[in-house]
């Protein structure tokens, strides 16, 4: 299956609906006050379109392998399974999973759940086994690069997204920082939220401490080396 997909993708082939940015990985989330956050050169296969080359081979990647990890993550399957066919996928299209992005265990009011699945393993992140059992639910999140698939964080300013940790506590002193985390408290108890949602000048001076303090958990924004695509 894979070797006839290939053929397609190196003779030219329409995708549906597919958006990278450039060579950054995930979370970008601009605020309304930054400027000039897009090149004029950047990636995009909108509602169609021929793709060839390594577009092409890191876009089918990407779909290829999740399609692969959903049909694998089912009662009796363990979590390995998963990281195991995937890397036997990208290997097809000489691209690399990125190392750090990984796939949850969902429940109610829970995205980021014990149970996860490693897309690639690497000295840095380690799960434990786990099997998968009958009524579970996951997020599969697959991230595909031409490149090494080693994004690095280049600027703490460009995290604009941040959630809740809803099992820590800390007596924040200034007044201003207990009123805007109150803020965030009341409209975003649990899921993920951006500080466009918020006063951008007050949440800016804020949010560094409540990451400081685990009071809130960042969702940084990667990027890969330039001109390398995900």
């Amino acid at each position: 299956m894979y070797k006839n997909v290939k053929k397609k993708i190196e003779r030219g082939i329409a995708f549906p609906t597919c958006v990278s940015m450039n060579n950054t990985l995930c979370h970008f989330s601009p605020l309304a006050s930054d400027e000039a956050v897009l090149e004029e050169a950047h990636t995009h296969v909108l509602q169609g379109g021929l793709v060839t080359g390594s577009q092409a081979d890191v876009i089918a990647a990407t779909n290829i392998t999740a399609e692969v990890a959903l049909r694998l993550v089912r009662p009796g399957r363990k979590n390995k399974d998963v990281t195991e066919a995937i890397q036997k996928v990208v290997v097809a299209y000489d691209c690399k999973i990125v190392e750090g992005v990984l796939s949850h265990q969902l429940k109610q009011f829970v995205i980021d759940g014990n149970k996860v699945v490693l897309s690639v393993s690497s000295p840095e992140t380690r799960v434990d086994d786990v099997e998968f059992e009958k009524n579970e639910d996951y997020a599969i999140d697959i991230a595909t690069s031409t490149g090494e698939g080693k994004p690095k964080l280049l600027h703490e300013k460009q995290t604009t997204i941040y959630k809740r940790v809803v099992d820590k506590n800390y007596h924040l002193k200034m007044k201003t920082s207990r009123f805007i985390f109150s803020e965030i408290s009341q409209k975003f108890p649990i899921m993920p939220f951006t500080t466009r949602a918020l006063e951008e000048k007050r949440a800016r001076l804020g949010l560094v401490k409540y990451v400081n303090h685990d009071l809130l958990q960042p969702y940084p924004v990667r990027h890969e080396k330039p001109g390398k695509k995900f």
